[in-house]
């Protein structure tokens, strides 16, 4: 009888562990697709290029819009601009990138984009002033942001990243 008594009651214990399991992997599951579905809209810009034309989102096209903060002074800015600059011309039409300069001089930063010859790949702006990127709640260097084309933040990333990863988001966000 006391065995009898054992065997029902472990039965019960691994009933009960396995329905909270199950209730809790549903309710990882449910607040993933609540989190894909609440995107942040990015917030809208306009700030002007070299050639002082104002630039916004709007006048990004594309199913990915990649926005990077960078600057002059920083060291990572030289890799993370050359590996959008080639993302660029692999995906063409299917990605644009905006280059958010962040130098208080325009002028150190046009220098600098001379030196990396980048030429017309991506669409360099200048945020001098540092308010779109307190906007999006920048505070690493470089900072990036993959947009849907509904220009929702798919991904944000504070600090450097590898032309792998670049890739990688981007690919994971044109499927």
């Amino acid at each position: 009888m006391y065995r009898f008594r054992f065997v029902i009651g472990g039965a019960l214990v691994v009933l009960v562990i396995g329905g909270l399991v199950l209730l809790y992997i549903s309710f990882l599951r449910d607040s993933n697709d609540s989190e894909e579905s609440a995107l942040l809209q990015a917030p809208d810009f306009s700030l002007p290029d070299a050639s002082g034309k104002s630039i916004s989102l709007e006048t990004l096209e594309g199913d990915v819009r990649v926005l990077t903060f960078w600057a002059s002074w920083s060291p990572y800015s030289r890799d993370e601009l050359t590996s959008l600059g080639k993302l660029k011309e692999e995906y063409g039409d299917k990605v644009s990138v905006a280059a958010l300069n962040r130098d208080t001089n325009p002028a150190d930063g046009r220098a600098y984009l001379e030196s990396l010859g980048l030429g017309e790949v991506l669409v360099f702006v200048y945020d001098q002033q540092d308010e779109y990127f307190k906007e999006v709640n920048g505070y690493a260097m470089p900072e990036t942001l993959f947009l849907d084309a509904d220009a929702k933040i798919v991904a944000h990333q504070h600090g450097p990243m590898t032309y792998e990863e670049m890739r990688a988001q981007i690919d994971s966000m044109l499927q």
